[in-house]
């Protein structure tokens, strides 16, 4: 059985805090605790371009970010018009509100295929 990967920014942090503390390389300390080393090294590459926070901090950014309310209201329904843009064989079908620019850049694909 292989070793496990870390799970997230929380323990990849106490793991880098004990294998400094132990004294021991990246890899030997990784591997005496059973932990993937490919996981460890790059939580401790990534953390170290992004800055530190303190493990506090870090929790509570953690568990502000698990918990996100979103509302759903549904739209009613409405006759929009559609177009159907043909070119040769290929089409697009736009709404009344599609952008004009980003269909010229559609057409302009389809005319090149």
């Amino acid at each position: 059985m292989g070793a496990r990967k870390i799970q997230d920014e929380i323990e990849a942090r106490e793991c880098i805090a004990k294998m400094k503390k132990s004294g021991l390389t990246l890899s030997k300390w990784a591997r005496s605790v059973g932990i993937d080393g490919r996981s460890l090294h790059a939580w401790n590459v990534n953390l170290a371009r992004g800055g530190t926070s303190s493990p506090q901090k870090t929790r509570q950014a953690l568990a502000v970010r698990r918990v996100k309310l979103v509302e759903l209201v549904p739209m009613a329904a409405s006759r929009v018009a559609r177009y159907v843009v043909q070119v040769g064989q290929l089409a697009v079908e736009v709404d009344a509100q599609f952008d004009p620019a980003t269909l010229r850049r559609l057409i302009a694909v389809l005319r090149s295929c």
